[in-house]
């Protein structure tokens, strides 16, 4: 919990989900990945939702917004949105692990948006979801599983 009590604090969300810095957490079957998300969610977000249940679905939001303008690497956000989107409907939906629910469909018109304005660079970035080793082309998800 030392890294999602560091990154409220900090105001460092974003990073924590983007695997920035000391937040980055090293994913052993495919070392390409920004981050080990489930990582992320498994030792960080589910086990302490419930001491923070108040702060943090709206740091989520903050932080889901934020990923939909980033700045450093626009594709990058988007990637990591949608990968922390999958975790989350995952533990959700599937595992049955989460306490508080996030309104995805407040971000849908930005998203349609930021897809939209981004589409070439995206059809382009070779990087992860069109990746050679992420066969699947879909960020390595099948978003079937969850729900």
């Amino acid at each position: 919990m030392e890294f999602l009590k560091k990154a409220l604090h900090n105001n460092e969300l974003t990073d924590l989900l983007v695997g920035k810095g000391d937040y980055f957490f090293e994913d052993h079957d495919y070392p390409m990945q920004p981050t080990l998300f489930s990582h992320v969610w498994e030792t960080q977000i589910i086990p302490y939702q419930n001491e923070l249940k108040t702060q943090l679905p709206f740091e989520l939001m903050v932080s889901l917004k934020e990923l939909l303008d980033y700045k450093e690497d626009i594709n990058l956000g988007l990637y990591v949105f949608l990968a922390v989107a999958k975790e989350y409907f995952y533990y959700l939906n599937i595992e049955k692990k989460l306490t508080f629910t996030l309104d995805f469909n407040q971000l849908i018109p930005e998203v349609k948006k930021v897809l939209s304005v981004n589409k070439e660079s995206l059809m382009k970035d070779k990087r992860w979801a069109g990746a050679d080793w992420n066969i699947k082309g879909n960020l390595g998800m099948d978003f079937g599983e969850c729900g």
